[in-house]
C-alpha cells in the first residue's frame, strides 16, 4: 500500500493557513536576524515557531505541528517564499502506481477544499492540460507553459492574487505533481501537494 509520509491533514492545511494569514507579512519578509541571538529567538516565538536549523533556508515547525520552509536563497533574509508540504504519497513498487493516481484524484479535492475555506474562491484553479492554463507573473510561482506540457507539472494548481491594501499578502499557489514514473510500470511513483506563499513583486498586493 502506498505510504503518506507527512502525516498532516486538509484540517492542518487550514490551520496552518489561517495561523499565516493572521502574521505582519512585512515583518516576515524582512526575515529572522542570524541565529543564536536573543532577537533571533524573539523573531520565532512570536508567532510560536520553532526553529529546526542552523544553517541554509530557516525550517521552523508550527505551534499546529507542520514544518515552513522560508525561502531566503540559502540565507535567513530577507524571506522570498515559504513552502509547506501537505501530502506526500510514496508507492513502495510498481504495482502501486494505480493506488497513487486515484489517491491523488480524490485527496486534491479534499486539500483545495481546506485552503478555499481559509482563503475563499482562488484566482484560478485546474489541471495541467486546461486549455486557460494561466502563465505565471513570475516565473518562480509555477513552470511555465512548454515545461509544464512537457512534465505534466504541476498536475494541479489553484492559485490567489495577492489582496489589494499595502500589506504585502502572499501569491499563494496550491499545487499537486505526480512523478514521471507513476504514470508507468517500470518504477515505483508518488504524489505530493504542496502549499506555496510567495512575496507579492512590485504592483502585486498594493507593493510599489
Amino acid at each position: 500500500m502506498p505510504t503518506e509520509k507527512t502525516g498532516r491533514t486538509p484540517q492542518d492545511l487550514a490551520a496552518e493557513l489561517a495561523a499565516l494569514w493572521g502574521v505582519d507579512w512585512p515583518w516576515v519578509w524582512e526575515g529572522p536576524p542570524q541565529g543564536g541571538s536573543p532577537a533571533f529567538r524573539e523573531w520565532c516565538e512570536r508567532y510560536g515557531w520553532d526553529p529546526q536549523n542552523a544553517e541554509g533556508n530557516l525550517v521552523v515547525r508550527t505551534a499546529m505541528g507542520g514544518k515552513l520552509t522560508l525561502g531566503a536563497g540559502g540565507r535567513w533574509n530577507p524571506v522570498s517564499d515559504i513552502d509547506y508540504v501537505a501530502w506526500d504519497l510514496a508507492a513502495a513498487e510498481s504495482l502501486e502506481n494505480p493506488q497513487v493516481i486515484a489517491a491523488a484524484e480524490e485527496t486534491w479535492v479534499e486539500y483545495l477544499a481546506a485552503a478555499v475555506g481559509v482563503l475563499g474562491a482562488p484566482t484560478w484553479t485546474g489541471a495541467w492540460d486546461a486549455p486557460d492554463f494561466p502563465e505565471p507573473t513570475h516565473e518562480t510561482y509555477w513552470p511555465g507553459r512548454e515545461f509544464r506540457l512537457k512534465a505534466r507539472r504541476p498536475y494541479r494548481l489553484a492559485h490567489w492574487s495577492p489582496t489589494e491594501g499595502g500589506q504585502e499578502r502572499p501569491v499563494v499557489v496550491l499545487d499537486q505533481s505526480v512523478s514521471f514514473p507513476t504514470w508507468g510500470e517500470a518504477a515505483p511513483g508518488g504524489s505530493m501537494i504542496w502549499l506555496k506563499m510567495f512575496r507579492p513583486r512590485a504592483g502585486e498586493g498594493g507593493r510599489k
